[in-house]
């Protein structure tokens, strides 16, 4: 299997378990396949010049792969700095508990808590 098949496996229960609200989870989830599925139709005509070892697609997926460790490590950063500033805000549990039954997305229901 495919680094990049890895990747994307990964990728999706991340943005299902770190988002709040129906809506914006469906539209993300959606706007994941949309560009997967277009990626794979559009990824092979851009190496066509270049069979069969594609040296310029292997080196194209590295340095995307290199550039997206560190936006990784900075959403886990960011998301561990609102996690604990949620954490000091002391919010009642029961509000906590009642704000996910009404659509709230994660800014909007200070008791969600990012998934690291």
């Amino acid at each position: 299997m495919p680094t990049t098949d890895l990747c994307i496996i990964l990728i999706w229960p991340l943005a299902a378990a770190n988002l709040a609200g129906h809506t914006k989870c469906t539209f993300v989830n959606g706007l994941e396949f949309v560009g997967y599925a277009a990626w794979n139709i559009i990824g092979p005509f851009l190496f066509i010049s270049a069979v069969p070892r594609y040296p310029s697609a292997i080196k194209r997926v590295l340095n995307v792969h290199a550039c997206a460790m560190p936006f990784a490590v900075c959403l886990g950063l960011v998301m561990l700095r609102e996690n604990r500033k949620r954490l000091r805000e002391d919010l009642p549990t029961e509000v906590a508990d009642d704000a996910g039954f009404h659509d709230f997305t994660e800014f909007e229901n200070r008791g969600f808590m990012y998934k690291l």
